[in-house]
């Protein structure tokens, strides 16, 4: 039973965690998830909004209601854009009833609105959840994951593995140098090297598992196909933290929310936090609430699992769990983060505005301009080469981390679009809970050790 609202002619799609979000062409699309507002079905959700005429004039369309869509129950899976149109919505891995079948990857393809089950050449990698994937010319980068087994113990793995979505082969990365298996990570494109940042990883020496330091960011070079570690030792260095979103603005990473310790259930600090990737310097970004009526609580959402899609200059962050309430507390709001400004502006939007003429919106993505594709692209927590200028300072370069095109806001601006991230939880999982029902399923620590230590256990 599909268990939706009607507002306006929309349905509205109601919480999920789990779930994947690409932003291509003019549409900004959700793969999978688990619903809270329904029961498990054989069938994953996917919807998009069209962004065309802004906001408050969104059209929400759900896919599943047409004929050539059929995609099984998946979460915690990656999507990415693909193909050599870059016209094409790659979903690979994840669990759910696409775990009982050997496909591991699903097409979409946005021009035809039907989806298939691609050939692929190659060694075929194994499933796994709780990845990010960085798409660039073409080819879809997917490191490490994990999955669990039927003893509730993780395997994590070290895979690196490339989709080359033109010629449909699967291709295996470069190992040397290549940072521990982890999951819950984001993985951001910055002028063609990722950054891997956060996460959880195992010990090289134990079965203990620990969130990787915030200080300590992975880089791989897609030219020279090396990996190097960067040791970040200036600025307001961030709370380790896993599940959480990162987007491209600029030459600044913006993350957002992510849970710093899945066994006493603690948000990150801060819940958002800006790198620069020129400096390797972590700061703490100024906000402003614009929401009329003003919020009685102005401070930003602490969030972990959901997704943050960049639109030009503005963060599109969707679903995911509170992580300040026990128990975990669904998220039943989107939220706009406006970088075109000195100091960020944000606001809450209920899913039931979002399409709403009437609704009180702040004009910021109300006549988006027409927008173009690139052949260098992320996912949601990427972007590509191209750039424009933003109150940042700096170029702005966008994307989508598991999709893209770019709205272009005032000026006629031609943007790639990188979409990420793609949030990740354990199994083990019941409706409106963030953390496994089991905590050591999530994180098996030394009982002097926490989360964001200097001295994480080897």
């Amino acid at each position: 039973m599909n268990i939706v609202v009607n507002i306006n002619g929309q349905f509205i799609p109601g919480t999920r965690v789990g779930h994947d979000a690409v932003f291509i062409g003019k549409k900004l699309y959700f793969i999978g998830g688990r619903n809270h507002n329904k029961a498990k079905e054989l069938i994953s959700d996917f919807f998009y909004y069209d962004l065309e005429a802004g906001l408050s004039d969104a059209k929400l369309v759900d896919l599943r209601s047409q004929k050539g869509i059929n995609l099984p129950y998946m979460i915690w899976h990656t999507a990415n854009i693909g193909s050599a149109n870059q016209d094409s919505i790659f979903m690979i891995g994840g669990v759910g009833t696409v775990g009982l079948s050997d496909n591991l990857v699903y097409r979409f393809d946005t021009k035809t609105n039907t989806t298939s089950i691609p050939i692929i050449q190659g060694k075929i990698p194994p499933r796994r959840r709780n990845t990010d994937s960085v798409s660039y010319g073409g080819k879809i980068y997917i490191f490490s994951g994990r999955m669990d087994t039927v003893n509730n113990n993780i395997i994590y793995y070290n895979n690196f593995d490339i989709l080359d979505t033109v010629n449909l082969v699967w291709n295996v990365g470069n190992p040397v140098n290549a940072p521990p298996p982890r999951y819950s990570y984001t993985a951001t494109l910055v002028n063609g090297v990722i950054y891997y940042i956060g996460g959880t990883r195992k010990s090289t020496v134990s079965n203990i598992s620990f969130n990787v330091l915030m200080s300590n960011i992975y880089l791989y070079d897609i030219t020279t196909n090396t990996w190097s570690l960067r040791k970040v030792t200036a600025g307001d260095i961030p709370e380790s933290r896993t599940g959480h979103s990162a987007i491209l603005i600029g030459n600044k990473i913006c993350i957002y929310g992510g849970v710093h310790n899945a066994t006493i259930l603690t948000s990150a600090t801060p819940t958002i936090a800006l790198f620069d990737t020129n400096t390797f310097i972590w700061t703490t970004p100024q906000l402003e609430n614009i929401n009329t009526p003003k919020l009685i609580d102005t401070n930003i959402p602490k969030l972990a699992y959901h997704t943050a899609t960049l639109i030009d200059d503005i963060m599109f962050v969707a679903f995911g769990n509170f992580t300040d309430s026990t128990p975990r507390v669904v998220n039943r709001n989107y939220y706009i983060f406006n970088f075109g400004q000195p100091k960020i502006q944000w606001f809450r939007l209920a899913q039931n505005d979002m399409g709403n003429p009437n609704a009180n919106i702040p004009n910021i993505l109300n006549t988006p301009n027409p927008v173009s594709n690139s052949g260098n692209v992320t996912k949601s927590t990427t972007s590509t080469d191209q750039s424009s200028q933003s109150s940042l300072g700096n170029p702005v370069i966008i994307g989508l981390s598991t999709g893209l095109a770019v709205i272009g806001l005032g000026t006629i601006v031609a943007f790639t679009l990188v979409y990420r991230r793609k949030i990740n939880q354990p199994q083990g999982y019941f409706p409106g809970q963030e953390h496994p029902t089991n905590p050591e399923i999530f994180s098996r620590r030394t009982s002097n050790y926490f989360p964001g230590s200097e001295t994480p256990p080897s």
